[in-house]
């Protein structure tokens, strides 16, 4: 799904879920070329979005290196320097302590690869391995915002950032 060279071109019922055995193939080789921008090993598949950029990883180590991957149309990833981010409201009140709103841990209220944010209430943060589980708890249709409940603005903005949703 997130390398970066082979496509669904199949029907869901053809090759393996509509990528055909061919083109996974083709990619195999392709791969086999490339190095890890993490691991500095061979066989490296998943690139950064951005034509400029030529950091290459193996999906394992593009999580080591904050890769983002964005699990939706063609499963485009970034690395650290190209990656979405999000901006911060200036009515979020700071003056109370934060607290991941899943695991109720204490947060540093800083956005960055590791701290998300709910893109509606602008109270709620979340520790993005916090945010993945429930998501991967939860699924598609109860997946939302802890704190204010907003599914559809919140399903979007963390899809954005890398979170997997499953149907």
């Amino acid at each position: 799904l997130t390398s970066c060279g082979v496509y669904q071109r199949g029907e869901e019922n053809e090759g393996v879920f509509g990528f055909l055995l061919d083109d996974i193939n083709q990619e195999i080789r392709r791969a086999a070329r490339l190095t890890c921008f993490g691991c500095k090993k061979k066989g490296a598949c998943i690139g950064c979005n951005v034509r400029s950029c030529r950091k290459v990883v193996h999906f394992p180590c593009g999580r080591k290196q904050k890769f983002i991957t964005q699990f939706t149309e063609m499963f485009p990833s970034y690395c650290q320097d190209h990656s979405p981010t999000q901006t911060l409201c200036v009515d979020s009140d700071f003056s109370l302590p934060q607290s991941c709103s899943i695991c109720l841990d204490s947060i540093d209220p800083v956005l960055s690869y590791s701290v998300l944010k709910c893109p509606s209430c602008h109270a709620s943060w979340f520790h993005r391995d916090c945010v993945q589980r429930q998501a991967h708890s939860a699924g598609l249709f109860f997946f939302r915002c802890t704190l204010c409940n907003n599914k559809e603005n919140f399903q979007k903005e963390m899809l954005r950032m890398g979170v997997y949703i499953p149907e």
